[in-house]
């Protein structure tokens, strides 16, 4: 397997592409993610990966999750480097819609001013 050429097919097919402006991409974006309510959140330490299904807010910019607790806090603790992916149901492999959102996790006390 050529990983490296696999990895840039999208790079490549992506390099002709036509832009939108940077206003019109956020909009869009954020027109996008806010008529979504779930995601998945990925994370990993070391040799260890956790991609998790959560419900998400997005405020100002920022995605705001709540957990109980689980196995991906043993990834956040090693890396607070992060994807969210958000995408709609399968209808095929031509339709395929939705975004990855990479960032920083930061941990918020429970009843913080947060």
């Amino acid at each position: 397997m050529d990983y490296e050429r696999a990895a840039g097919f999208w790079l490549e097919k992506d390099a002709g592409a036509k832009r939108m402006g940077r206003d019109a991409l956020k909009s869009e974006a954020e027109k996008y993610i806010l008529s979504h309510n779930t995601c998945a959140l990925a994370a990993a330490s070391g040799g260890f990966v956790r991609c998790t299904p959560m419900e998400y807010t997005y405020r100002d910019g920022s995605f705001w999750l709540f957990s109980e607790g689980g196995l991906k806090f043993r990834a956040l603790s090693g890396c607070s480097s992060v994807c969210l992916a958000v995408f709609d149901s399968y209808a095929g492999f031509g339709a395929l819609s939705g975004m990855q959102i990479t960032g920083r996790a930061e941990m918020v006390e429970p009843w913080s001013r947060e």
